[in-house]
């Protein structure tokens, strides 16, 4: 299977993804917190991170423009 010419890019970008991650928990001391709350903030600062991209993409997808918000109904003058 050939693959596709970002693929290489992605992967460049997750393995330093790993390595960021993998430095600031070798800067927490042991005692400072547990296993589940790095884990927890780790998924908290992604979720944040997911949740405004998505935001603003579903906005641009269903509407052409980032202001209209992506739940707001189609205007009269916009395609559907």
């Amino acid at each position: 299977m050939k693959r596709h010419p970002r693929e290489l890019k992605v992967r460049e970008f997750q393995r330093k993804l790993d390595e960021a991650f993998l430095d600031v928990l070798r800067e927490q001391s042991d005692d400072e917190l547990t296993v589940a709350e790095q884990v927890q903030a780790i998924n908290n600062a992604a979720h944040s991170m997911i949740a405004s991209t998505v935001k603003y993409q579903i906005s641009f997808e269903r509407h052409g423009n980032f202001e209209t918000p992506g739940g707001q109904a189609p205007s009269e003058t916009e395609p559907e």
